[in-house]
């Protein structure tokens, strides 16, 4: 698998080791060299791209001809020891009478040589012209006599057949069919305006009729209306893929539904959220050409604007349908589109999918709180009315005229909370922040050259900022600093971690004087005891109040989790790894080294969850519960029966798991070792699971698999599932008060608290 992607693309401009022809397929001016040196004249546009990490690129390619007429090709690139497929290519050039060109591992033919359209090059020999193509999936274009052809794969044509015959029957306006069978679908052409021509003003900020958007939410509650076909499930019939471009206003001013490739049964909030998920993926690319000068949550507001009167016009058509359901539908509907910049070739393509990968995990929590969303909504669980402003608390803070954001916090039992603070230049601070002015500046008498700094926000208490690299606790950080060594975390007073600029560079743990050597024991204890399932890092030198640990290789298996482009099998297969690692120290034995670990037990996992939810709650950054109600909670863990002792790594979760190429794991932090439940690092990896579900980091499907495959591998027995799904509510109790501390994930924080307490 590839390190280094664009966003969650496919693939990545840093191209594909295996696949040495992506390079020239990524940059236009290389295709058009490659092709002029062999023969092929003009310019080249890759107008669509699809990488299978490893295996094969094909790309739909444009040429502008010398002479200003344009021609299409598909192009194929593969590892070199897979020459078959260019082969095969070729040969279906040959047959279908156009040409192709091959050198060393891509070929380029015309596109009339994709062989599996079968259909398309009659068409194209009868004089039709190309719209868009999607090598090996789907040509659109037009007839020489001017109607609407589309080109799939032979059979695949039937569902729009049988949608637009339904639609017909209901009065549902779209174009009719007028020839179709063996992947050819040929079909009325209506003149008109997609939708999105309409939008770009709106999508800009700028106003759109609401008559308009009216009459197409009106629209979408025909389709609705119309009787599901087969065995419905409660569903309505959907379009299945509703986006502006779908729908044709028509020169008359009538609208018209088109593309039914995908006409299925679903919920009604599918089709309105493909519609939202796709205005949303609009307006990050339009976010981005403007230079992203609005914050990112605005182009979630338009985005919601614009739909709002799709909603209206659906509910007074005699549509039902909450708003929530359709933002989780929007969301869902953006994550499947954020990588489509990248395919596309957009300018800026690397952005916009970082822009959209950003939305994905912002957005239901932005339009949630979004006045227009309450104003349509339904009473709703998920986003309740704004809580109180946070007392004691500060999201950001301007020093020396840079902003820094609180990036993460550790509340400490006196009302102190210490937090880590990211500018725009990466560089990471650590802080205090204090409840009142007295409480800062006893902790400044102790500390040289600290500075006492007000956060800027009303009743946000103040900041003790110490000077960089400096932490009277942690008297090794500012050595380290001092090597070149950069901060990669750094929680005051308690620990840092360090790392040089180089890949190799190892990282470098900073502990309290006398630390280190706890550290250490406990790492080699777990080390010990893995068994072969995973790998831990090699301690290359340790002291007293410092840890050199050797860099593991891999990405961890939150990075695998949200890469669209690892296939579901390989992150099963990942997370089987985990339940056999899991396995193994579940048998190892509670004797010797390992019982001189502390305990963590259920009593000691209910003072954790309450230090990290109190704080949170207590500071007005979640919704008010009474604190019984999460006593109540957690009871479950000290009055349940106990499942059996086991050895712990006690902070295990998807970023503490590295996954290397050839598959094996690796595993870090081995510092924080324990003795306990063996069920507790299970919880917590079920409930982070959960957590990168909401966070729009991991899909439901692979959610799905990575829990399957973990379970199985692991194969807990009744006693451990339910004490797993006592320690998993502790967990989220837990998790809602870190991430209630991190500002960009609070509205997932209130999420998880709901979820702990129903």
């Amino acid at each position: 698998m590839s390190a280094e992607r664009v966003g969650s693309a496919e693939g990545a401009d840093a191209g594909d080791p295996r696949l040495p022809g992506l390079a020239v397929l990524l940059d236009d001016d290389a295709t058009t060299w490659w092709l002029r040196g062999h023969g092929v004249p003009g310019r080249a546009r890759v107008r669509y791209l699809r990488h299978k990490p490893g295996t094969s690129v094909q790309a739909w390619v444009e040429i502008v001809r010398p002479d200003g007429g344009t021609e299409h090709a598909i192009a194929q690139a593969t590892a070199p020891d897979d020459a078959a497929k260019l082969r095969k290519l070729v040969r279906s050039a040959q047959a279908r009478g156009t040409w192709a060109v091959a050198a060393g591992s891509v070929v380029v033919a015309g596109h009339a040589a994709d062989r599996p359209l079968p259909a398309l090059a009659p068409v194209l020999a009868a004089g039709g012209t190309t719209l868009r193509h999607n090598p090996g999936r789907r040509w659109v274009g037009r007839s020489a006599d001017g109607d609407l052809v589309k080109v799939g794969r032979p059979g695949r044509e039937a569902v729009a057949v049988a949608a637009a015959h339904a639609l017909a029957e209901h009065g549902v306006a779209t174009p009719p069919v007028l020839e179709h069978g063996g992947g050819l679908l040929r079909l009325g052409w209506w003149s008109g305006r997609t939708l999105e021509h309409e939008l770009t003003a709106a999508l800009d900020g700028g106003a759109l009729a609401g008559d308009r958007l009216a009459a197409v939410g009106a629209l979408v509650a025909s389709l609705h209306a119309v009787r599901p076909v087969g065995d419905d499930d409660g569903g309505v019939a959907s379009h299945g893929d509703l986006s502006p471009d779908q729908v044709l206003v028509r020169d008359d001013g009538r609208l018209a539904l088109l593309d039914l490739d995908r006409f299925t049964t679903a919920p009604p909030e599918a089709d309105l959220g493909s519609f939202l998920g796709d205005l949303l993926a609009r307006a990050c690319s339009r976010w981005v050409e403007h230079g992203a000068a609005d914050p990112l949550d605005e182009v979630a507001r338009r985005a919601w604007g614009v739909l709002a009167p799709v909603l209206v016009g659906y509910r007074e058509a005699g549509g039902t349908v909450l708003d929530e359901a359709v933002i989780d539908a929007g969301v869902a509907s953006l994550r499947s589109r954020a990588d489509e910049p990248w395919r596309r070739r957009e300018p800026r393509a690397a952005h916009a999918v970082a822009a959209r990968h950003r939305l994905v995990r912002t957005a239901a929590d932005v339009l949630g709180r979004h006045p227009a969303a309450r104003a349509t909504a339904a009473p709703s669980l998920r986003h309740p009315p704004e809580a109180p402003r946070p007392q004691g608390w500060t999201d950001a803070v301007v020093l020396a005229g840079v902003r820094h954001e609180v990036l993460r916090g550790w509340p400490r039992p006196d009302g102190v909370v210490l937090l880590e603070l990211g500018a725009a230049d990466e560089v990471r601070r650590g802080a205090e922040l204090h409840p009142d002015e007295a409480s800062a500046r006893a902790r400044a008498a102790r500390s040289p050259g600290a500075e006492i700094v007000a956060t800027g926000t009303p009743g946000g208490g103040r900041l003790l900022m110490h000077p960089m690299g400096s932490d009277a606790r942690l008297p090794a950080l500012a050595d380290r600093l001092a090597r070149g060594e950069r901060i990669v975390v750094h929680r005051p007073g308690r620990r840092a971690v360090l790392r040089g600029p180089g890949a190799a560079d190892p990282y470098v743990k900073v502990t309290r004087r006398g630390r280190a050597s706890d550290a250490v024991a406990r790492h080699r204890v777990l080390a010990a005891h893995l068994a072969g399932t995973a790998r831990a890092a090699e301690i290359r030198e340790a002291g007293g109040d410092a840890v050199v640990l050797a860099p593991l290789p891999g990405a961890s298996l939150l990075r695998l989790g949200g890469d669209a482009g690892v296939p579901v099998g390989t992150l099963a297969a990942a997370w089987g790894g985990v339940g056999r690692m899991l396995r193994a120290l579940r048998r190892a034995p509670t004797t010797g080294a390992v019982a001189g670990l502390p305990v963590h037990d259920a009593e000691a996992e209910r003072r954790t969850a309450l230090a990290w939810v109190g704080p949170a709650l207590e500071r007005g950054l979640l919704p008010a519960v009474d604190r019984p109600e999460v006593e109540e909670a957690l009871a479950e863990l000290t009055q349940g029966t106990p499942a059996a002792e086991g050895l712990l790594h006690r902070d295990l979760h998807d970023q503490q798991v590295l996954v290397a190429d050839d598959g094996a794991l690796g595993l870090l932090d081995l510092d924080t070792a324990a003795r306990g439940e063996s069920v507790l690092d299970l919880a917590n990896l079920l409930a982070h699971l959960g957590l990168r579900e909401r966070q729009g980091l991991l899909t439901p499907e692979r959610r799905e698999a990575a829990e399957a495959a973990l379970l199985d591998a692991l194969d807990p027995d009744e006693v451990e599932l339910a004490r797993t799904a006592a320690y998993v509510r502790s967990a989220r109790l837990r998790l809602a008060g870190v991430y209630a501390l991190r500002p960009r994930w609070r509205g997932v924080a209130e999420d998880l608290l709901r979820e702990a307490l129903r």
